[in-house]
């Protein structure tokens, strides 16, 4: 689950980034489309391309080149700035990563495609591996009562008599709830110690 979800977000995240790419480079196509805006381009181009490889040609000239271009898409309500591509996350820059942490835009898309899976998976019925998959994704929503609940459900109809998985999420959902005496039966039970049913289900 948490690998379908993680592909997702960077998937669409990918998407909407080149979507904003192509629409910026879209712009800047309709722009010299327009004769006047064409022809400033090309001198200015041109100019700053000849005097980056032959002497003779000062920053001045590229200067008023570029001067004239931008004078050209202001006449037709056009700015440079529409021509490059902005960030969907100002904080980020679209790199998913801000201050050494995952950004909150990165998390949000990743808890939204898990409530997207989660209803796609509650088509699947009810049973163990629709429990167990019900249980992980709440406890990736840090709903953890829910969690609980689910690992319980999972236990109940579990057939292959393996619990470990649900004793794992069990102690790390009661740890979670500052539940320590829970967390610390269920993490006894996953590493093959005896202890005490503190009457969690009760």
């Amino acid at each position: 689950m948490k690998e379908r979800a993680i592909k997702y977000v960077t998937d669409n995240r990918q998407f909407k980034i080149n979507q904003a790419k192509a629409e910026a480079e879209h712009r800047l196509s309709e722009a010299l489309a327009i004769p006047e805006i064409a022809k400033a381009h090309e001198a200015y181009v041109n100019l700053r391309f000849k005097a980056s490889i032959q002497n003779g040609i000062s920053e001045s000239k590229v200067q008023a080149a570029l001067n004239s271009y931008k004078a050209a898409l202001k006449a037709h309500g056009i700015d440079e700035s529409d021509f490059e591509y902005t960030p969907l996350c100002p904080v980020c820059k679209d790199s998913g990563v801000f201050n050494g942490k995952v950004c909150d835009c990165v998390w949000k898309e990743y808890i939204n495609a898990l409530k997207m899976l989660n209803k796609n998976a509650e088509l699947n019925g009810n049973d163990e591996d629709s429990y167990m998959l019900y249980a992980e994704i709440f406890d990736d929503l840090e709903l953890f009562e829910s969690c609980v609940n689910y690992w319980y459900k999972f236990m109940d109809c579990n057939s292959s008599g393996d619990l470990s998985e649900a004793y794992e999420g069990l102690a790390s959902a009661y740890l979670n709830l500052g539940k320590g005496r829970f967390a610390a039966y269920y993490y006894n039970k996953l590493v093959g110690k005896a202890g005490v049913d503190p009457e969690e289900r009760a």
